[in-house]
């Protein structure tokens, strides 16, 4: 590999790395247009017990739930593991999540998400997008009764 395509390849991880962090910071103060932004036309965001949704349009409907399921949440993604091949390039990254439950089957209140997102991405015109975005939990607890005692199983 020379120098350049080196160079060019750490180009595009920090490229992805802006663009999680944007999934972030869009989704947290809800702003799905932008959010939704981040997708390829036909991707698709698979969130398991909360289920899965296929192109920009079915992305923000269901985003547009959370304003009623979880009207507040903070996204923390860390530990990024990137691997880009020209164009595509896929994603791995560990987050954790402290929300407002409401309306969740498992229950309501202060809680916490944490897992870790499988992703796939492709470059086009207007540059990196998301074709691809798994959500595996790991946990899914009430603040009270703490990720410990109650262990979630999907």
């Amino acid at each position: 590999m020379t120098i350049e395509e080196r160079v060019k390849a750490l180009e595009d991880q920090a490229e992805i790395v802006k663009l999680k962090s944007r999934y972030c910071y869009f989704a947290d103060k809800r702003d799905f247009k932008s959010f939704c932004e981040l997708f390829t036309e036909d991707a698709t965001l698979e969130l398991g017990p909360l289920g899965m949704h296929k192109g920009r349009a079915k992305i923000r409907e269901y985003m547009e739930t959370t304003n009623t399921t979880m009207p507040w949440f903070a996204h923390m993604v860390h530990n990024p593991l990137i691997d880009v091949k020209g164009g595509e390039a896929t994603g791995e990254w560990y987050f954790m999540v402290p929300c407002d439950l409401k309306g969740m089957a498992w229950g309501a209140g202060a809680g916490w998400l944490q897992g870790k997102y499988t992703e796939r991405y492709v470059k086009i015109a207007e540059g990196w997008k998301i074709a691809y975005c798994k959500a595996d939990f790991n946990i899914v607890s009430s603040h009270a009764k703490g990720w410990y005692e109650q262990k979630l199983q999907f």
